[in-house]
């Protein structure tokens, strides 16, 4: 069969800051987040295993910025919490799809 090794390192930061005054917390966050890469060993056609089949997929990752705003107002009685997001994401690998009976699968996408 086949004998295919392949090895993928990442560093993934995260970074945050808070800002408090009163009873109101301010805050903002990077994270980068990993996923290694992968093989795909799923068949790619209906005569069985091809060598396209196990092409190493690039890792993932992902950029993720959120910002927002804790609060407790009216002497603890009311408590207001906003945040806002973003994700970028970068090479992704896999999608879910249906497959060929209807039923929801996982594709490994190539990059």
């Amino acid at each position: 069969f086949y004998n295919i090794k392949k090895k993928w390192n990442n560093f993934s930061p995260r970074a945050v800051i808070n800002y408090e005054a009163d009873d109101v917390l301010f805050y903002a966050s990077y994270t980068k987040g990993f996923r290694s890469g992968n093989f795909n060993n799923r068949i790619n056609d209906f005569a069985g295993f091809t060598a396209a089949a196990f092409t190493p997929a690039d890792p993932e990752s992902v950029d993720s910025y959120e910002i927002g705003v804790k609060s407790d107002l009216l002497d603890k009685k009311l408590r207001v919490n906003l945040s806002a997001f973003r994700e970028d994401y970068h090479d992704i690998q896999q999608v879910l799809t249906l497959n060929l009976a209807g039923l929801p699968a996982i594709q490994t996408l190539l990059n």
